[in-house]
């Protein structure tokens, strides 16, 4: 190849990307269908300050 270096291009398409909930990053996960609600958030909140540490408190969940 006379000093020249060849390199391979491969090209992908996406599988229809304009759907509403495609998020490419993410491997297509759908959106939430409804946030978290107050109470899920008040018992995490309650376990994180019974945790000794934040590594206890991941470890749980």
């Amino acid at each position: 190849m006379d000093g020249k270096q060849a390199t391979a291009r491969t090209v992908f398409k996406m599988k229809n990307p304009l759907f509403e909930d495609y998020i490419p990053f993410l491997g297509g996960r759908p959106k939430r269908g409804a946030p978290i609600n107050q109470d899920d958030i008040a018992n995490l909140k309650i376990d994180l300050w019974r945790c000794p540490s934040i590594e206890e408190f991941l470890r749980r969940f």
